[in-house]
């Protein structure tokens, strides 16, 4: 998938092809993230479906960047779905800051450890 030490240098056209790639896998990623959120939060907070969908959409996003949920659930399976949750949330977050930076850091060791040609 990314070039190895011996290949030559992406073109910068090719690289920013490939950074817009990465970047909607980490879109598409968050996303799907949120939407599970919401829908397990509707479940477990027992909320209807618009209420899913504006408040619980909203709280799943903030929980999974770490700044907590806006709106305060009083149901125990809410609090708990909130816990579960974030732990997991955190983690698939860092891994999609991970993959949207992958592209962009490679390049970097690549251009770093390219072999200059030997002079004659």
């Amino acid at each position: 998938m990314l070039e190895s030490l011996t290949d030559a240098l992406l073109s910068q056209r090719s690289f920013l092809r490939r950074m817009a790639a990465f970047f909607a896998a980490g879109a598409a990623i968050d996303a799907a993230l949120v939407g599970v959120g919401a829908i397990g939060l509707r479940a477990a907070a027992e909320l209807s479906w618009l209420d899913a969908a504006l408040d619980a959409a909203l709280d799943a996003a903030l929980v999974v960047t770490g700044n907590g949920p806006r709106h305060a659930y009083t149901t125990t399976g809410g609090k708990e779905f909130l816990l579960v949750y974030a732990l997991a949330g955190g983690t698939v977050y860092a891994i999609v800051i991970a993959l949207v930076l992958l592209p962009a850091a490679h390049r970097l060791l690549h251009v770093l450890h390219l072999r200059t040609p030997k002079a004659s």
